[in-house]
């Protein structure tokens, strides 16, 4: 057990006691594939937990066990990879919430390049079958609906904290949640075809929050791996709406991080998929989207082409009922997407006549304060513009985002306002930046 193999672990056992394949699968309530893969050394564990669920169970003592191993080294030191089998994209999954939960997210910092978003996509491109998702003969939990829309809740409920916390606040527990809870009913469970893929679509629902949070908190690498596993159990799940979903939030990341060839690519990639659902209030969110990164590209046309086809969608969309994760997007996001996009483009008082169509200066009646906070930061930018300057105006506009951020743990939100504040400074003379800084000053200390 020097380096961990456990496939090498299993084979020395199965020499000495006879023990099969299927009996060491039924001990270890796995597929007896996932015996037959470790054997063969077409995979490893790296899971803390399962690592020591299997030494136990075959009686090694804990005498004889060295450290446990820095768990995501050897699954991360090769940037991100698509799983070419759903089991893999499990461990996978698994493995990097381990990683998560164990605060070893600096190893994975680097994987945020735009080279790993060309990577992601080509396998995107490159895997056109849905995987068979029938795992009847498991000899593990027979999971049904209910454990579905179990999933389904909670993914939703950790998607509004994240919207109305920002990334931070339930990051952790969203990763134990996977590891131990949603991950373990995929990986073990017995499971019809169509229950695999209602399963596969929640699980992916969840590790596409668990991205974005990571997103939203500053961990660019993780979050990156997050989004592949996610778009990969989308795949296996048939799931167009939610892969699209899912490029749509890579495309953000990556217009954050400023890679804007990236984002273009990711939006572009967002809006085929949806092209092929029946989702109009989701493929209207990935030409929002695609706006924002042909702007960032600096492709005025283009951007304003995916601006009116967004729009276009949402003044034509049915009653039809929608995915449930892409019902935040409205008429008001639309016009705060297209706020964003004007800035990127320079145009200044398009921000502004944005900002008075979505009524920014009113109580957002969707509770999206982190969403209000970045397109307050960027109206107020709007007012600091060389030749185009009104001090006053951005501090009020600055003011508004005093309520909104006791409750933020959003990088993002508080890197905006921090921008905007240095912005700022350069009029630190004035009585409105004099007044403003100690009404921040003053919410610090109430804060802390």
């Amino acid at each position: 057990m020097a380096k961990w193999d456990l496939g090498a672990v299993l084979r020395l056992y199965r020499m000495h006691t006879g023990a099969r394949q299927a009996t060491l699968a039924a001990a270890f309530n796995v597929d007896q594939s996932v015996i037959s893969r470790l054997m063969n050394g077409r995979r490893s564990i790296a899971d803390r937990r399962q690592i020591l669920e299997f030494t136990q169970k075959l009686g090694i003592p804990d005498s004889l066990l060295p450290a446990l191993p820095a768990q995501d080294e050897e699954l991360f030191q090769h940037g991100i990879s698509w799983m070419p089998s759903v089991d893999e994209a499990l461990a996978g999954l698994g493995t990097l919430t381990g990683a998560d939960v164990n605060v070893r997210v600096a190893d994975i910092a680097a994987d945020a390049g735009p080279e790993s978003v060309v990577e992601v996509l080509l396998a995107w491109a490159d895997s056109s079958q849905a995987d068979k998702a029938v795992w009847s003969d498991r000899t593990g939990q027979r999971v049904g609906s209910a454990d579905v829309q179990t999933l389904s809740i909670m993914s939703e409920a950790f998607a509004d904290a994240d919207h109305r916390l920002g990334g931070g606040h339930a990051r952790s527990t969203l990763a134990h949640y996977l590891a131990n809870v949603a991950i373990p009913l995929a990986a073990a469970g017995k499971y019809s075809d169509h229950v695999g893929r209602l399963l596969f679509t929640e699980i992916a629902r969840l590790a596409d929050v668990a991205g974005f949070m990571a997103f939203d908190a500053g961990h660019q690498g993780i979050a990156r791996h997050y989004f592949a596993h996610s778009l990969r159990l989308a795949r296996a799940a048939g799931n167009y709406a939610l892969a699209a979903h899912i490029l749509t939030d890579l495309s953000m990341q990556a217009l954050h991080i400023d890679h804007p060839d990236s984002a273009v690519a990711s939006a572009q990639a967002a809006v085929e998929a949806a092209n092929k659902d029946c989702s109009p209030l989701t493929l209207a969110r990935c030409h929002a989207v695609a706006a924002r990164a042909s702007a960032a590209a600096n492709d005025p046309t283009t951007s304003d082409r995916h601006l009116v086809q967004a729009e276009v969608l949402l003044d034509q969309r049915g009653d039809a009922e929608e995915p449930r994760w892409v019902t935040f997007f409205s008429v008001r996001q639309l016009t705060v997407e297209a706020m964003y996009a004007s800035h990127a483009l320079g145009r200044t008082s398009y921000v502004q006549r944005h900002a008075d169509a979505a009524h920014l200066d009113e109580a957002a009646a969707d509770a999206m304060p982190r969403r209000d906070v970045l397109a307050n930061t960027t109206l107020a930018m709007s007012y600091l513009q060389p030749g185009n300057t009104d001090v006053e105006h951005a501090c009020a506009v600055m003011a508004g985002c005093l309520p909104l951020i006791g409750r933020l743990t959003s990088a993002r939100a508080m890197a905006a306002i921090e921008q905007t504040r240095s912005r700022l400074a350069d009029f630190s003379a004035n009585a409105a930046v004099k007044e403003l800084d100690a009404a921040f000053a003053h919410a610090e200390t109430v804060d802390s």
